[in-house]
């Protein structure tokens, strides 16, 4: 799961789009825009989320990179993000991509 940056799209306005992709079979199971902001929240991605678990099922693992809504910078040791939380409650692995390598988002299973 990754969000893209900021796109401005014509009748709608500031987009930045959530998509959720399987790195196996490279379906899009679900995307979601994340209007007028440039970082989308913690409703937005779970919102994005629930979309796809409830037409695809729960993952055994998803991926997520080092944003803030998914990781916290701010320790050496980060405490989980209440999205992180979440993910663990529903049984869910959560694996983080290395940082700042966008590339790993494509090559992660």
């Amino acid at each position: 799961m990754d969000a893209q940056g900021i796109v401005r799209v014509e009748g709608v306005g500031q987009v930045s789009l959530i998509s959720v992709v399987d790195v196996v079979s490279r379906l899009k199971v679900e995307s979601y825009p994340g209007m007028e902001t440039t970082n989308p929240g913690l409703p937005d991605y779970q919102l994005t989320l629930r979309r796809a678990f409830f037409t695809y099922g729960l993952p055994e693992t998803v991926t997520l990179d080092h944003g803030t809504v998914f990781y916290d910078n701010t320790t050496p040791s980060p405490f989980p993000t209440r999205l992180h939380l979440w993910l663990l409650a529903l049984g869910i692995q959560v694996r983080f991509t290395r940082k700042r390598c966008p590339t790993d988002q494509s090559r992660h299973h």
